[in-house]
């Protein structure tokens, strides 16, 4: 008798039976990781808010749910009803009774991992934080924007390695006995990419590596959508199920079919996104109140799901369903072949209805990059004479060239020799200090918040082209601006993002700085709608021209000269964004400008993104930068030759030797930061036994692993050499990158990230120099 009983015990343990008895605590950790009331902000906490009352009304005790949100939606002054929030149209408030465990600016990633890993220092702060032990379940939901390998939060963002590492660290300090995440973010399946299936983990995403996730429900009354398809599905099956009945598989199924049906207009706008697991799949047996509580449910409760009675308007059975798909990929591949047909036979573009907008910005500062300050001004004047309206025009400078003490014609600025004045008119939208990455990235995708500022942002729409024109330092996979920097996924995440929110039908982007191409290249997809040329490839240089003997610097860059004088020069109702580049190319040798993203844009013309001159306008003669009397320099270079020219114009004595012993500080700073980088690379060649120090220094190896780079910059600005006040250290950056591609894991990626804030800490010294150019 006791062998059967044990068979059978046996068998319902394989075949996934669940026990009655729930082992240990559930915890429940809640985060919407966006702000702000519209560009999802409302939805992405609305999400989270109904997560809450949900779970809270399931059985789960408040002590055990944390919850992250920024909360500036129930008495932000667009919401209609203020202190009420709705996840649905004509819903109940989903806002009252939600706990404030980490409101505005502590909604980071760091927080964030911290309350996972329960963070004692977090504890100190009296701050709550998961306490589970080994017995016990958890469950996450996190939903935010997101990019391949990275989800944003107000402050900061957290790529899959991170997230993947502190799951590992949860499961090795034994806090929970069996672990579920649900994320919600486009490109959500590449978070999970790196995912042991044996440490008990078992994650859902939104969608796959490559796809978005949608929001859904307008809310005509709040002018925002109130909801994401993916939350809809979920919370829509748990506020109907029996939970205690149904399986995280039998979960998934629901929220599968959910989210495979496709839209009202699946060409123009295709809902479809497919949900996927990872980690350990065996998980998906145990009843879903294992990880969201459950309780009792009214038989007479229509269980049709919120999703499915959407779509009953247009659809009614699973036949028609399954016709009707037919039916629409029948229809799908004849207007292809419409298109086909239709490109063949009308070469000439559709006339432009839509309203072009533009965004202009300078990244640097000092007299030294006069240059960069006059190609945006250079640039101003071209637009606003082609016609774009200064309303529609967004300007970033930082305004010290112009009234600059050495500036030999004060108030005037010139981008070519013996040029006209560029400065004058120019909006000072961001100047100084507002010239950062933070408020950059803020105007490209509408942020509210400087909107409510009175600063300008674009409010493009679906209908409308944009144009940005960037020119700055940069090395691989980051731009410099005054006072800090950006890096290539960030900027990318914004890109996406303005194309999820319908922020333009077509962009352009041009980019002037050195190895620009790699902001772009292996980061931009080319089903954005987002055409985007290059001064240089990633491993490549840019070049400053123009020297100006009176004013003592460099007027104006190669890339940006030839894209200027093509603008200026050429009708651009006829020349195409192609022929532009073209003609770039021809006339850039010192550099290789790349083309990256949507090329099919290039066959539009330039005129549909800045305009054209009127027609009476006669273009005047080009002054053609590769002609062989123009000089043209490394801009590296740049600090030591103007040293070098200063010495050689004047005759007076002491200005001679003030110029001299300017070049001896800039040749001494040099030298001490090499010897720094020599110095780590040395202390921490053992990590890389494979490669010698003077590999390191000098050679240029391919960039892959971007999280490593990204932490040794961040660490070698903050604790060795101001990247910004420090501009020689940017043209090294290299060294770190070549570190990071030897180094076999992120175990030893920390101690080389340690090792150089050791060695930093004690070895550099920040009197020796105010800075090293």
């Amino acid at each position: 008798m006791k062998i059967i009983l044990l068979l059978s015990l046996f068998y319902l343990s394989v075949n996934g039976l669940p026990f009655s008895d729930e082992p240990g605590k559930t915890w429940v950790v809640l985060c919407a990781g966006w702000r702000g009331y519209q560009g999802g902000g409302y939805s992405i906490q609305a999400n989270v808010y109904h997560a809450y009352q949900v779970i809270h009304a399931q059985g789960i005790p408040d002590e055990h749910i944390i919850v992250m949100h920024y909360d500036d939606l129930a008495y932000h002054k667009s919401n209609p009803t203020p202190g009420i929030v709705v996840q649905k149209v004509n819903g109940t408030d989903v806002y009252k009774g939600v706990p404030k465990d980490y409101t505005g600016d502590e909604v980071t990633p760091k927080n964030f991992l911290g309350v996972l890993k329960g963070d004692p220092e977090l504890v100190k702060k009296g701050k709550r934080v998961v306490n589970s032990g080994p017995n016990d379940n958890v469950f996450v939901y996190f939903i935010d924007h997101g990019a391949t390998d990275i989800v944003s939060f107000p402050r900061g963002y957290l790529y899959g390695e991170e997230l993947v590492a502190a799951l590992k660290d949860m499961h090795q300090n034994k806090r929970f006995a069996k672990l579920v995440f649900y994320l919600e973010a486009c490109e959500s399946g590449s978070m999970f990419k790196l995912l042991p299936t044996d440490i008990n983990v078992y994650a859902i995403t939104s969608s796959n590596a490559t796809e978005l996730s949608w929001e859904c429900d307008w809310d005509e009354s709040r002018k925002v959508y109130l909801g994401g398809y993916f939350a809809f599905s979920w919370l829509d099956d748990c506020e109907h199920r029996d939970l205690q009945k149904e399986s995280l598989q039998e979960q998934f199924n629901h929220m599968k079919k959910q989210l495979d049906i496709p839209g009202p207009d699946p060409q123009k706008e295709p809902h479809q996104q497919h949900p996927m697991q990872f980690g350990d799949l065996s998980i998906t047996k145990l009843p879903a109140s294992q990880f969201l509580g459950f309780k009792k449910v009214n038989e007479k409760i229509n269980t049709e799901p919120m999703v499915m009675k959407k779509q009953q308007a247009q659809i009614e059975t699973t036949n028609e369903i399954e016709y009707t798909q037919e039916l629409q990929n029948l229809m799908q591949f004849r207007e292809y072949v419409d298109n086909v047909l239709y490109e063949y036979v009308n070469n000439e573009p559709a006339p432009f209805n839509g309203t072009k907008w533009v965004v202009l910005c300078a990244g640097s500062t000092t007299w030294d990059n006069y240059r960069h300050q006059a190609d945006v001004y250079h640039a101003y004047q071209v637009v606003k004479s082609h016609g774009i309206p200064e309303k529609n025009i967004i300007v970033f400078h930082y305004d010290d060239i112009a009234h600059n003490k050495v500036n030999p014609t004060p108030s005037i600025v010139v981008n070519t020799l013996g040029g006209p004045d560029v400065y004058q008119g120019v909006p000072k939208d961001y100047t100084g200090i507002d010239v950062n990455p933070e408020n950059f990235v803020g105007v490209l995708m509408g942020d509210k918040t400087l909107k409510e500022n009175n600063k300008k942002v674009l409010e493009s729409g679906p209908n409308d082209h944009v144009y940005i024109y960037f020119v700055d330092h940069g090395d691989e996979d980051v731009i410099e601006f005054p006072t800090d920097y950006l890096y290539g996924e960030e900027l990318n995440v914004a890109l996406k993002y303005m194309h999820q929110n319908k922020m333009f039908a077509k962009l352009v982007f041009n980019m002037e700085t050195c190895h620009s191409g790699s902001m772009f290249d292996k980061l931009l997809r080319n089903d954005l709608n987002i055409y985007v040329t290059t001064s240089a490839k990633p491993d490549e240089l840019s070049s400053a021209t123009y020297y100006d003997t009176l004013r003592k610097t460099y007027l104006g860059d190669c890339y940006s000269v030839a894209l200027i004088e093509n603008s200026e020069t050429q009708d651009l109702d006829k020349e195409t964004l192609q022929a532009q580049f073209e003609y770039i190319s021809k006339n850039v040798n010192t550099s290789t400008p790349q083309q990256y993203g949507d090329v099919s844009i290039a066959k539009l013309p330039v005129s549909q993104f800045i305009g054209n001159k009127p027609k009476d306008y006669i273009p005047s003669k080009p002054v053609y930068i590769n002609d062989g009397d123009m000089e043209v320099v490394n801009p590296r270079d740049i600090p030591v030759l103007l040293a070098q020219k200063n010495i050689a114009s004047t005759n007076h004595i002491n200005e001679k030797q003030r110029y001299v012993e300017m070049l001896e500080t800039i040749l001494k700073g040099r030298k001490y930061l090499d010897n720094v980088l020599y110095e780590y690379v040395n202390s921490i060649q053992h990590l890389m036994p494979n490669i010698a120090t003077n590999a390191i220094l000098h050679t240029k190896q391919e960039l892959n692993n971007r999280h490593c780079y990204r932490q040794l910059v961040d660490t070698f600005h903050q604790n060795c050499f101001n990247l910004n006040q420090n501009t020689y250290a940017f043209g090294k950056l290299y060294i770190l990158k070549n570190i990071c591609e030897n180094l076999i894991d992120s175990h030893v990626t920390n101690m080389a990230v340690n090792k150089l804030v050791q060695y930093c800490t004690q070895n550099v010294n920040h009197d020796n120099f105010d800075k090293i150019v």
